[in-house]
């Protein structure tokens, strides 16, 4: 998962007033962001040089290391997947849009991995309930299901 998905769920679950130690994380959080943009931005251009066509120019110098990044969990990261298609079906672009996918088939692969062995623990937790469990009714059920969580 990457560092910008989870800020903005947290960021979605701190939703209201907010206390200043969560002001303060906030910041702590953004600038982290920031930084991390400013270390990708220049490698993803030697990879994807197309991609300076879609970045919106920035006022000033920036000699502040990303002061140009006001919401920087809504900036977008243009990866190859989601450049246009016009960029996107160029030939110079054509290994990198290739990495990319076989990256997503990867992780995906993991995901599905992690899903078949959770549900592989599921069902040892219910075999275990059918062949230890004496009794039925409530409460042998209920200290079956505490074992669970």
């Amino acid at each position: 998962m990457s560092s910008r998905f989870v800020f903005k769920c947290k960021l979605s679950q701190t939703k209201g007033k907010k206390s200043s130690k969560q002001l303060t994380d906030l910041e702590d959080k953004r600038s982290s962001l920031i930084q991390q943009f400013v270390i990708w931005r220049p490698i993803q251009l030697v990879y994807t040089p197309h991609v300076a066509l879609l970045l919106p120019l920035v006022q000033g110098d920036g000699a502040d290391g990303g002061s140009h990044y006001a919401n920087p969990e809504s900036t977008p990261l243009y990866f190859p997947s989601l450049l246009p298609h016009e960029i996107r079906d160029r030939p110079e672009l054509k290994d990198i849009v290739d990495v990319e996918c076989h990256l997503h088939k990867a992780q995906a692969d993991d995901a599905l991995a992690d899903v078949h062995r959770l549900w592989r623990v599921i069902q040892g937790l219910w075999q275990f309930k059918k062949l230890n469990v004496s009794g039925t009714g409530n409460r042998p059920n209920m200290r079956m299901l505490d074992s669970y969580s």
